[in-house]
């Protein structure tokens, strides 16, 4: 998400690339192969799946560059409720299948 002139990972999603590769929210990406300042934004948009890509970013003040293969979207064809009390099952699959914080 782009945010007061930086882009910041703001979300997390089981699965997805960012998931993958240990890329953490609060993380700001300055680089996609290279690519920064005006030209950052169409270089994070043009990202497909399949594509091998270099990411430096920032995390906790430190610099580091991560390659990562860019994964097809997650797509969840369901929605769920977070019932009060859950049972140990719900609980476990909870943990497993579906992101939350």
């Amino acid at each position: 998400m782009f945010s007061s002139g930086k882009f910041v990972i703001t979300q997390v999603i089981r699965g997805g690339t960012a998931w993958m590769y240990g890329l953490s929210v609060n993380d700001e990406i300055i680089a996609v192969d290279g690519k920064a300042g005006d030209k950052l934004q169409a270089a994070i948009n043009d990202l497909k799946a399949g594509e091998l890509v270099d990411i430096e970013l920032t995390r906790s003040g430190e610099k580091m560059i991560v390659s990562v293969e860019i994964l097809p979207p997650v797509i969840r064809d369901f929605e769920y409720i977070i019932m009060e009390k859950m049972s140990p099952q719900q609980q476990s699959v909870f943990n497993k299948l579906l992101p939350h914080e």
